[in-house]
């Protein structure tokens, strides 16, 4: 094997590659071939990837500095004596860094012609549904059709990007939700899909109240309230029959709350020696009630601004059914002297309070989507309470803040 040497009629040599070596040296070639395919494509893949999320609309592209800053719950209480009576004691989840993809707060705003009228903003379609309710197995069976004209849903480039689907629940428990599969691209979605809802007491059927909602899905944000309709079941007429009622609703748009009278109890201090922004949720007042859905399930999430940009979380438990929650819960952020970026220069503790701020969201924990937005206030030193804070020499200052709507 190998080379094989022969030589001419005069003499000199002449050398003769095998066979075997010549297959080895094609099958190099295409094995590498092969691999310089592979990580052709690999890139190709990942610049589409990129490309797709820079132009996607629904992604919020906020470039944010390295995961520097740390957060976590204060382990003893005693640290905030501002505390509100007939509050247990709780714990909260561990401080979450954000990620550049993380979920930030965007509004689901339908892309309408500014000058359209209030009449065309209020039309919001309507939604086909009909049921009939077995009294011997107290069953609500009910079948949602279709949706027809729902308001179209479109991106910054203008194509449609309504994905609708319904959720339907049973008011005022709670209790029975079901929802349709979504449709992709249509803005008259037929869905014809039967559920049967056990367990509904027939001698209170009258005090029950059908809350629909039809919703655009998005992958990359909060899902986009279309419209929503009630109907009360006192208003139908089961038969004994085996006849359903049949039902067109008109939807109406979900209403938005700017005139928000919540306020919210914020706690806050800086210790120097540690280099700790302190924060406490102690309660909030004047919550809204949610368009006939009864009191919200509240919670707040924290987040801590470096120069605007969200750089560390917190987040409160839920309290259910209030409108007035009390929490009592405390949270600590560690904020360094540097500002994690080679090549700058390290900041003093004064430049770097002067460049941090707090937002404080409210949601409803179980609201039309999930953690829907009910407001937020921002704390940040142009504030009196940040201020106030500086000059506290570490002791824990506390102001009501107005939840302002999103």
């Amino acid at each position: 094997m190998g080379v094989s040497g022969r030589h001419k009629a005069d003499g000199s040599p002449r050398h003769i590659i095998s066979i075997e070596s010549q297959i080895l040296a094609i099958s190099c070639g295409f094995i590498a071939l092969i691999v310089a395919s592979a990580i052709f494509v690999a890139i190709r893949r990942q610049r589409g990837r990129r490309l797709s999320r820079d132009c996607s609309p629904l992604i919020s592209h906020a470039a944010l500095k390295p995961n520097y800053l740390k957060g976590e719950r204060l382990p003893d209480r005693s640290a905030f004596p501002i505390q509100s009576p007939g509050s247990g004691s709780s714990s909260s989840p561990q401080c979450t860094p954000m990620t550049p993809y993380s979920s930030f707060v965007t509004q689901n705003v339908l892309m309408a012609n500014k000058a359209e009228t209030a009449e065309d903003y209020n039309d919001r379609g309507s939604i086909s549904l009909n049921m009939n309710f077995d009294q011997t197995s107290n069953t609500l069976q009910l079948s949602i059709l279709a949706c027809h004209n729902l308001p179209n849903l479109t991106n910054e480039r203008g194509q449609c990007a309504l994905n609708p689907y319904v959720k339907l629940r049973v008011l005022p428990d709670n209790h029975h939700r079901v929802k349709t599969r979504v449709l992709r691209g249509t803005q008259n979605p037929f869905y014809d899909e039967q559920f049967t809802l056990y367990g509904l007491n027939a001698e209170k059927l009258e005090s029950y109240t059908l809350h629909l909602a039809v919703l655009g899905s998005d992958p990359y944000s909060r899902d986009t309230v279309l419209g929503e309709a009630f109907y009360n079941l006192r208003d139908a007429n089961f038969s004994e029959s085996s006849e359903k009622l049949n039902l067109d609703l008109k939807l109406s748009p979900r209403p938005c709350y700017n005139d928000l009278h919540a306020e919210v109890l914020v706690s806050i201090s800086y210790n120097s020696h540690s280099n700790n922004l302190n924060v406490a949720i102690i309660k909030m007042k004047d919550l809204p009630v949610f368009n006939g859905m009864g009191q919200i399930d509240a919670y707040a999430k924290i987040y801590l601004l470096l120069d605007g940009q969200r750089v560390a979380k917190q987040k409160t438990h839920v309290k259910k059914k209030s409108n007035e929650p009390v929490f009592n819960e405390s949270f600590s952020f560690e904020i360094p002297s540097i500002n994690g970026e080679a090549g700058h220069r390290l900041r003093s503790a004064e430049e770097m309070l002067s460049s941090l701020s707090l937002e404080v969201m409210v949601l409803n924990h179980d609201g039309v989507t999930r953690n829907e937005i009910v407001g937020q206030c921002f704390i940040g030193p142009r504030s009196e309470h940040w201020k106030a804070m500086i000059e506290g020499n570490g002791q824990q200052v506390a102001d009501w803040h107005k939840v302002n709507p999103i």
